[in-house]
This record gives C-alpha cells, sequence and structure tokens, in this order.
C-alpha cells in the first residue's frame, strides 16, 4: 500500500486528517520521524507493517494505540489498550488545579482512575514540590502509567484500588479524576 493509497482508504473510511494519520502510520512502521517517513522508500517488511496498521485504522483503531504514544499537557506518554486515551478537555483540569495548588509549599494530589497517569504525571510536572498519588482498580494500568513516570522521570506513588479505597484516610489537597464517559463496548480490553 502506497502513501495515497493509504490516505484514500482512510479518507473513504471517515477519518479525520486523512493524509496526516497516513504519513504518521508510515512513521511508525519505518521507525522513523513523520518528515523522514514521506522522503523515504520503506522496505517491504514495512510496507507490510503499514499497510497492517492502516487496515487497523480504517477498522476504527484509535490512532493513538497504533501510535504506541499519546501527547498530554507537554507530556509524550505511552499508550495502548490498558489504559484509555487521555481526553484533550482533561488538560483544562489539570491547568486549573494546578493554578490553585502552585500556592501552597507542598500540595497532596490524588488522581482516581489514573489508565496511562496523565493526570498524575502532569500535576507532578507543573508542580515538582507536590505529593502525588496515583490509583486505578486496573494493575495493568498502573503498570502502564509507571512505566510513563519512569521515562518522564517523575515521581509519582501508584496503589491499586477501587475509587478512595487506596487513599484511607489520607489528606490531600486535591482529589483529581477523569473518570470514563465512554459507553461499555468501547471500553479498552
Amino acid at each position: 500500500m502506497t502513501l495515497d493509497e493509504a490516505a484514500k482508504a482512510l479518507q473513504r473510511a471517515g477519518v479525520e486528517k486523512p493524509r496526516l494519520q497516513a504519513e504518521l502510520l508510515l512513521a511508525r512502521a519505518m521507525g522513523v520521524s513523520r518528515v523522514q517517513a514521506v522522503s523515504a522508500t520503506p522496505s517491504p517488511d514495512q510496507i507490510e507493517s503499514f499497510t497492517n496498521l492502516c487496515h487497523r485504522r480504517v477498522s476504527r483503531e484509535p490512532l493513538e494505540y497504533l501510535l504506541g504514544r499519546t501527547d498530554f499537557c507537554g507530556l509524550s506518554l505511552i499508550c495502548d489498550r490498558r489504559a484509555l486515551i487521555p481526553r484533550p478537555e482533561t488538560e483544562d483540569l489539570v491547568e486549573l488545579a494546578a493554578r490553585r495548588l502552585r500556592t501552597l509549599p507542598c500540595p497532596r494530589v490524588a488522581d482516581l482512575g489514573t489508565g496511562t497517569g496523565a493526570i498524575a504525571l502532569a500535576m507532578k510536572a507543573r508542580i515538582p514540590t507536590a505529593t502525588v498519588v496515583a490509583t486505578d482498580l486496573s494493575q495493568d494500568a498502573l503498570d502502564l502509567a509507571a512505566s510513563n513516570a519512569k521515562i518522564l522521570g517523575l515521581e509519582v506513588a501508584f496503589r491499586q484500588g477501587k475509587d478512595l479505597e487506596p487513599l484511607g484516610d489520607e489528606r490531600f489537597d486535591a482529589i483529581l479524576g477523569n473518570p470514563p464517559y465512554v459507553a461499555e463496548g468501547e471500553m479498552p480490553g
């Protein structure tokens, strides 16, 4: 499959910005930047990988899962089926909370249902003096979030459990979260 063929297939499938997404998928298949991908000649194995990625995107698999990454509040996060993709509007929650907590010398922040760790890691990046605890019911999601924390060099405590349970009777200056608001059939797994 060529880049033009992929863009046309994505367009027919109703994918937004089909040319851009085709270029991103080609870059992923080739293991290079998007700029390098559009000017290089892929190997037969890379073409096969690219074709597979395009078919998966045409089938509406999320681009972030196919790329294995997502951007959130200026952080590049590993993103896969272990957690939902952080929503762009959740960045507003982080900015509002950070503005309010910056005046405290060492704020304590909890992130419920952390998933990729997006909220917890963005808060720690914005307020390095904060103590941040991230919780999730899923150990797989916590493993993903911990990987992101390690890559970013951000210290966050991760705890497994439901809702407020992992926090015990600890006190926090802010308890944040953006629970899933997708249909049951759209949940990863």
